[in-house]
C-alpha cells in the first residue's frame, strides 16, 4: 500500500490547533530579551525562507527551543563535514519548481512551444541547533536577559 502523501496545510493546521488547545498562547511571552524571537528563518547560505516556510520553521523553533535562525538539509550538513545528532527529527519545508513539457498541439507548428508546469516539492530541513560541528557563524549567540520595561525606571519615577 502506498504511503499517504504529506499534506503541509494539514500539518501546519494541526500544530496551531495543538498549541491553542494547550491553553497558553505562544504569542504571550515574558517581557525579557532572553530569547531571540521571530528572526526570519535562513537557509544555510543566509537566504531567508519565504511563504508558509516562515510560519512552519518559526513554530518548530518555538516548540523545540531552537535559538538559531539557520536551517539546512541533512545533505548540506554532510557537505560541510558535520554530523546531525542521533535521534533528531527534521522539519518539512516546501518549494516550487517548474518543468517544461512540450505542448502537443503547438509542437507541430513551433519547436519552442513548451508548457511550464509548476509543482510543489517537500524538503526536510534541520535547525543548526540539531547539528554538531558547524562553523561558529551558524550558531546563535546567547542573549542575556534584558529589562524591557518590567522594572520601574527611577529617573522616570522621579520625573512624574
Amino acid at each position: 500500500m502506498a504511503q499517504p502523501k504529506f499534506d503541509l496545510k494539514q500539518h501546519v493546521t494541526d500544530i496551531i490547533i495543538q498549541e491553542i488547545e494547550k491553553g497558553t498562547p505562544p504569542w504571550q511571552c515574558p517581557w525579557t530579551g532572553s530569547v531571540k524571537q521571530f528572526a526570519l528563518p535562513l537557509r544555510h547560505n543566509g537566504t531567508p525562507y519565504r511563504g508558509i516556510n516562515v510560519l512552519v520553521l518559526w513554530v518548530q523553533a518555538h516548540l523545540s527551543g531552537y535559538a538559531s535562525e539557520h536551517w539546512m538539509t541533512y545533505r548540506q550538513a554532510q557537505e560541510l563535514g558535520d554530523q546531525v545528532r542521533k535521534g533528531e527529527k527534521s522539519t518539512p519545508s516546501v518549494f516550487y519548481v517548474t518543468f517544461e513539457r512540450k505542448d502537443d498541439e503547438t509542437a507541430a507548428h513551433d519547436d519552442e512551444a513548451k508548457a511550464r508546469i509548476p509543482f510543489l516539492k517537500t524538503n526536510r530541513v534541520l535547525s543548526v541547533a540539531q547539528i554538531d560541528g558547524l562553523p561558529e557563524n551558524y550558531y546563535a549567540e546567547p542573549v542575556p536577559p534584558v529589562n524591557l520595561g518590567t522594572e520601574p525606571d527611577q529617573r522616570l519615577e522621579n520625573f512624574f
